[in-house]
């Protein structure tokens, strides 16, 4: 596993986490069911070989895999993919799809030590969130 791969791993789980974090459910973006996070699979609104929204949070939700699977087959350009975009216009905005869309043009290329820092940053905070729930007990 590449440094990028395991920072993309640790990001998409470390994501829908902080989705669940309120009761342990999420909503798919494309059916709109709920399911517990831990269940869920990362999904991507603009695919993540655009890398300058591989890490970026509100392009990343959780949703069901075969929703996913299905938006994948459709090339991200069909009904399903509607459906996710329409999802983050419901519950963000439009002109949230819109600088998603148009962030996907700026070009971008991480090195190792940026996906070392994610790695790190996303630790420490898991180390802060752990900290808080001891102090709280």
């Amino acid at each position: 596993m590449t440094i990028r791969e395991k920072a993309l791993s640790e990001f998409q789980k470390y994501r829908k986490e902080q989705l669940g974090k309120a009761n342990g459910l999420v909503q798919c973006p494309y059916c709109r069911k709920f399911l517990l996070w831990q269940e869920s699979v990362a999904v991507h609104y603009i695919p993540r070989q655009f890398r300058s929204l591989e890490v970026e949070p509100m392009n990343v939700f959780a949703g069901h895999s075969l929703c996913n699977g299905i938006d994948q087959q459709q090339s991200n350009a069909g009904e399903y993919h509607e459906r996710f975009r329409q999802w983050i216009i419901d519950n963000y905005g439009e002109w949230q799809v819109l600088w998603l869309e148009n962030r996907k043009r700026v070009l971008v290329k991480h090195g190792t030590h940026f996906y070392e820092n994610l790695i790190e940053e996303i630790k420490n905070e898991r180390r802060k969130e752990k900290k808080g729930q001891t102090e709280k007990e």
